[in-house]
């Protein structure tokens, strides 16, 4: 009997060795872990390089030219960098599409969204639609009509309207007949861009504007428009502001194919390497040029702190243009965009 009994107590031994082996079972709360029930919680980790590379992020453009591909390329260079998948949309124009690819962002489940906003007015509704979902939101190069706080990358669109028909008005010594191109009606840029001239109009009292239109940032529109205006007006005209390069290239054509250009100072703003080329070559006085490298690699690293639960700031990163005129225009093009 004492035999078996001894077997017993081996066998139970053995058992409690098995379990020590097991999951520990749960230690009592300490009195530190009760006081920190109560703590409040911590801010979130920064994003790790590894963590970025599960990122998903909506780059959502109202179109895609020349300018937009600038911004466009930068992010996605340094999305790669960093193993973020950017996913693009384009809704040429349409604010109504656009507030649409909003929402399939957010339904896809994209960490951040990057918006081009196609409409300064209708695409405000795009502010509630991530403030709703959580969703992290920067606009890029076109502001929103709205006292709302929002995060935004862009340019200061006034001083550079008034830059570039400062220019214009001195080279035509304060007298003659203008046309203007502008971009989308109501657009920020549209809004900032028409003060810049307006203020310069007011101060050069010899200067004339026979006709301003939408061209809608389009080349093909600007050269219809030009076309239609050198048939109105001939050789009246003495001079073009476009409110991108994209329509100074188009009423450069349409000069060209009239033969006026030698008589006509077109001017532009946005600084593309078309533009660039057409100053270079003594076709375009001057552009203005907004650093749109920098614009995408702003717009991203916003995207990413508002992720990471952190406050970018600025909240507005309003960047200064600069003049390009035939004094600077060779550097410029090599050193942005390598051509010499």
């Amino acid at each position: 009997m004492k035999k078996w009994i001894a077997m017993l107590m081996a066998v139970l031994m053995l058992l409690s060795l098995c379990a020590c082996g097991a999951a520990p079972s749960a230690a009592p709360e300490s009195n530190e872990s009760a006081k920190n029930e109560d703590a409040p919680a911590q801010e979130a980790a920064p994003v790790s390089e590894e963590e970025s590379k599960n990122l998903k992020i909506a780059l959502l453009f109202y179109e895609m030219c020349e300018a937009t591909n600038i911004s466009e390329r930068r992010i996605q260079e340094l999305a790669a960098e960093k193993g973020i998948d950017i996913v693009e949309s384009n809704a040429q124009w349409d604010a109504s599409v656009q507030l649409s690819q909003v929402e399939d962002a957010i339904s896809a489940g994209v960490d951040a969204i990057i918006l081009f906003p196609s409409d300064s007015d209708a695409m405000v509704a795009a502010l509630a639609l991530c403030e709703e979902a959580d969703m992290p939101l920067v606009c890029a190069t076109n502001s929103l009509n709205t006292d709302q706080p929002y995060y935004y990358v862009g340019a200061a669109e006034e001083p550079a309207g008034y830059m570039e028909a400062k220019a214009l008005a001195e080279a035509l010594n304060g007298e003659g007949n203008i046309v203007i191109l502008q971009c989308i009606l109501g657009t920020g840029y549209e809004v900032g861009r028409t003060e810049g001239y307006n203020k310069v109009l007011a101060e050069y009292p010899g200067l004339h504007v026979l006709d301003a239109q939408p061209a809608n940032g389009q080349r093909d529109v600007s050269i219809e428009l030009m076309e239609n205006w050198i048939e109105a007006y001939g050789d009246e005209i003495d001079g073009v502001l476009a409110q991108c390069d994209e329509m100074s290239i188009g009423a450069i054509i349409a000069l060209q194919n009239a033969g006026m250009l030698e008589n006509v100072k077109v001017v532009g703003i946005d600084g593309t390497s078309n533009g660039l080329t057409e100053v270079r070559d003594g076709r375009m006085l001057m552009t203005c040029m907004q650093d749109l490298s920098y614009v995408g690699e702003t717009a991203l690293d916003y995207a990413l702190q508002l992720i990471n639960g952190e406050t970018p700031s600025p909240e507005k990163d309003i960047i200064d243009m600069v003049a390009i005129d035939s004094s600077n225009v060779d550097d410029y093009l090599f050193n942005l965009y390598g051509i010499k």
